[in-house]
């Protein structure tokens, strides 16, 4: 089977500016959200953007960001709020989902940066799932995340407090991003690596505690910290889809 859209393409080598700047062009579900600001000068990494939201749609039956106002469907296309697919079709691979979840990264830097790199994610024969290490971490040993551990971006009121006794305070924060293995805190109080904290957090009415070690710790912005944890236990699948879920506005 072959795909194929010629509606509109770009020749990358070309010094043609029949696409202006400040200006865009395709498909709202499936264009990528550089071409809302500049269509000119993207490159390869929005076809991928667009044949991975053409993927997911296939595989789910589902537009990736929902339907709505186009100003809804923007919104969530740059804030990477969609399900994963592997939520809605939980026969798909691991590997499959991580790699379409990575193409539809809004940050294009994040995606896959060529297709034959994508091609490796979608079929597993790439073993590792690229994640950008923090600046400045302040970690004793790096944050990787496997295959599984793919992370998506959240917005949940959480509470964490260090397990050193019983009556430490908890400090409030906000859960960023997570993943089967672990997640990102953004909190007024930082921690230093190695320590345990117990964090709380409610999704979709469902109460969550899980114990977290800091792996590193970076201030992002005055009196703010950004705290990468790694979980004790890895989340159940059913768990995470269920964080997953809450996440996703409704469609107007």
């Amino acid at each position: 089977m072959k795909l194929a859209d010629l509606g509109l393409v770009k020749n990358l080598d070309s010094l043609s500016r029949l696409t202006r700047s400040r200006t865009g062009l395709g498909t709202m579900q499936f264009v990528s959200p550089e071409q809302f600001d500049d269509a000119r000068d993207v490159d390869a990494r929005s076809d991928i953007y667009s044949l991975a939201a053409t993927l997911y749609q296939m595989l789910t039956g589902e537009f990736p960001f929902g339907n709505g106002a186009t100003l809804n469907v923007v919104e969530r296309k740059l804030q990477n709020k969609f399900i994963p697919p592997r939520c809605k079709a939980p026969e798909l691979r691991a590997c499959l989902d991580a790699a379409i979840c990575m193409a539809l990264d809004a940050d294009r830097d994040k995606r896959p940066a060529s297709i034959g790199e994508f091609v490796s994610l979608l079929t597993g024969e790439n073993a590792e799932v690229r994640q950008e290490p923090p600046e400045h971490s302040q970690a004793k040993k790096p944050f990787k995340e496997r295959r599984r551990g793919n992370r998506y971006a959240v917005e949940l009121e959480a509470t964490c407090r260090a397990v050193m006794n019983v009556a430490s305070k908890r400090w409030p924060a906000w859960v960023v991003d997570i993943s089967a293995s672990g997640l990102r805190l953004n909190g007024q109080r930082r921690f230093e690596p190695g320590t345990m904290l117990d964090v709380s957090f409610t999704a979709d009415n469902n109460a969550f505690r899980q114990l977290a070690s800091v792996r590193w710790a970076i201030q992002a912005e005055t009196k703010s910290w950004l705290i990468g944890c790694e979980f004790d236990q890895v989340l159940s699948d059913d768990a995470l889809n269920t964080i997953c879920a809450s996440q996703m506005d409704v469609p107007t």
